[in-house]
């Protein structure tokens, strides 16, 4: 026992393991320290390289990295103006980002070809780019950080910050107007007629929204709708349907403003139905309806569309009986009549649409070779077609049974004349009261 040693180091000895550890790490941090001064260095050598134009796309050192590629273009996009100075602008603005720690920022390509846009403005510039300075850590605050600086004098809601990630102009000037105080309804190509009271709801559009969604937003609450109405036609095919049809889709927003509560299962049902009716016709109004008729028409709609999509691809043989073609020659010009089978599911659908009645329901009828349908239309001088009749001919005792026009009207004059030379020349008998 008096000869055991023990395992405990003297005081002077982890006083000098506690030294060589220090040591160790101001090595390791003075390396860490060098590799990331040469890092940065590289950076910024590389950026004034492609300013310059000693580095291409063609270089392997740029195309085989995306984010230098993306820069390159940049700069080739910003040469095409042959103003210098946005070039500059854009070098300036990266290598004060790379002086900033603003890694993130310069490794997103999105942000990248946004600065690049905002160098394009460079007339609009309010502060030099060297008194900006960074206050967060965070990529997205940064950049809403930089625009604040370069553009704006007065606050801009944060949503219109997303027109740097589109290549619209007009949009671009949107928020650079803004920026400086001009009214939203002033700064010109707005895709609504936006009134003072649609502009102030605008601007104070929740900030999570989409810049479309915002311009609904303001104008569904400036007509005088509810909030809850107001985001049923935001999460509704009207949030981000580019704005067209707009003076139909404006008094669909207004009945809606001025209706009662609606279930927002049944104001997207109404919507969709309202899509299609007036993509089918130009003359479609949504005067003299009101919520529970639109409510019927979307359910015929959808149970023929779903009766459509369940025979979308049925087809089946020709009946035998030929199609009629005929030109009459006019003194402005040629008039073509075209008479012919249809021969899927798809095409009666789409005669049953075109003509206002249910021709579209006969898929079976004319698969089980009870019966034929043909479509006659006539095409004038410029080109415009017209359908003038859907015809029905029963093949067992090869007769003309139905003749309709539109909504199931007589058939005009013209397209009767076709009918009997065309029943003529197929030997088809044609019931007396078509």
């Amino acid at each position: 026992m008096g000869n055991h040693r023990s395992n405990r180091l003297s005081r002077k000895e982890r006083l000098e393991k506690i030294k060589q550890a220090e040591k160790r790490e101001r090595k390791l941090q003075a390396a860490l320290k060098k590799k990331k001064t040469c890092k940065n260095k590289s950076i910024a050598d590389v950026i004034e390289q492609l300013y310059t134009g000693k580095l291409t796309q063609h270089h392997k050192k740029v195309n085989y990295n995306y984010i230098l590629s993306t820069i390159c273009c940049c700069f080739d996009e910003l040469r095409f103006t042959t103003n210098t100075n946005k070039c500059k602008l854009f070098r300036d603005i990266l290598l004060h980002l790379d002086k900033n720690k603003c890694y993130r920022l310069l490794e997103d390509t999105d942000y990248i070809r946004a600065i690049a846009k905002m160098a394009y403005y460079d007339t609009w510039f309010l502060r030099p780019v060297e008194d900006w300075q960074k206050k967060s850590h965070n990529m997205y605050r940064q950049f809403s950080s930089l625009l604040r600086h370069f553009f704006c004098k007065y606050r801009v809601p944060s949503f219109l910050e997303q027109v740097w990630f589109q290549n619209n102009h007009t949009r671009h000037r949107w928020y650079l107007n803004v920026g400086i105080g001009k009214n939203i309804r002033k700064c010109g190509n707005i895709p609504i007629h936006m009134t003072k009271k649609m502009a102030h709801y605008f601007m104070k559009a929740p900030q999570k929204l989409e810049l479309d969604q915002a311009i609904r937003y303001g104008q569904v609450l400036g007509m005088g709708g509810t909030l809850h109405t107001t985001y049923q036609i935001i999460n509704s095919p009207l949030g981000n349907n580019d704005f067209l049809r707009e003076d139909f889709w404006e008094k669909v927003i207004l009945f809606f403003s001025n209706a009662s509560t609606l279930a927002t299962d049944k104001m997207y049902k109404i919507i969709e139905y309202l899509d299609y009716a007036s993509g089918e016709d130009n003359n479609y109004s949504i005067k003299g309806r009101n919520i529970q008729s639109l409510l019927r028409d979307y359910n015929e709609w959808y149970i023929t569309s779903k009766k459509e999509e369940a025979n979308q691809h049925k087809s089946w043989e020709a009946s035998g009986i030929g199609g009629f073609y005929k030109t009459i020659e006019q003194e402005d010009g040629e008039l073509v009549y075209d008479l012919k089978e249809l021969l899927t599911a798809k095409e009666l659908f789409q005669e049953g649409r075109r003509m206002k009645h249910c021709v579209g329901t006969y898929a079976e009828y004319c698969a089980e070779k009870n019966g034929a349908i043909f479509s006659l239309k006539h095409i004038d001088k410029c080109g415009v077609e017209k359908r003038l009749a859907t015809i029905q001919v029963n093949l067992r005792t090869k007769t003309i049974v139905q003749a309709k026009y539109k909504c199931n009207a007589s058939i005009p004059p013209n397209a009767k004349r076709i009918l009997v030379e065309w029943a003529k020349k197929e030997n088809l008998k044609i019931r007396h009261w078509i």
